[in-house]
């Protein structure tokens, strides 16, 4: 079927999602079948809503500041960087004292827009440290082939090559940023273009 949908595309080089897309990555990439993914994002989902509603928080998106100043607002702040989309757009998380301050500094010190997401908790950060042990628990029932195609992991930005790397991005990547703008820049150096 996937051969189908490509007509006479060779088929990719690597494969990379976005925080939850990263599951369906793994669906493509032949590590996980769509049961076993559907049933893991709802786990995961359970999961990360019994820690937000322990540790409330929220996200917002900084446009306009480079990372370097964004960490320093966090730093300063006690909220944490959550996504790195691009070079100026990065999503930080945190509790909400934590995050209500880091937005008013990150306009003092020069974003060109601050936005609030409409998000059930702080995610990609420490708040969410209760869920990995139940994910982890998830994903040691089930079986972790290894990809077809390299996948690019959220958290290091780089290929992960076997079920055991995959398992361990899966459980760091629900307390750690997403480095998408990396990943992004990983399959540009390999020779990947649009």
């Amino acid at each position: 079927a996937a051969r189908e949908m490509l007509g006479d595309l060779p088929p990719p080089s690597f494969v990379a999602g976005h925080s939850l897309g990263e599951y369906t990555s793994l669906v493509s990439v032949g590590t996980l079948d769509v049961p076993d993914a559907i049933r893991l994002v709802r786990r995961r989902g359970e999961l990360m809503q019994q820690a937000a509603d322990r540790y409330p928080g929220g996200m917002a998106a900084i446009l306009g500041l480079d990372e370097m100043v964004v960490d320093e607002v966090c730093e300063e702040t006690g909220a944490k960087i959550a996504n790195i989309n691009a070079d100026t757009q990065i999503v930080i998380s945190g509790d909400r004292l934590a995050l209500a301050r880091a937005v008013d500094l990150a306009t003092a010190r020069g974003a060109r827009k601050t936005v609030i997401l409409p998000v059930a908790g702080a995610f990609h950060s420490t708040l969410m440290w209760p869920a990995r042990e139940g994910l982890a628990e998830a994903i040691e029932k089930l079986t972790f082939e290894e990809p077809r195609i390299p996948l690019v992991g959220n958290v290091d930005a780089v290929p992960l090559a076997t079920g055991q790397q995959i398992k361990a991005e899966l459980i760091n990547q629900l307390c750690h940023a997403v480095q998408w703008k990396r990943s992004i820049q990983y399959m540009a150096k390999a020779g990947i273009s649009s």
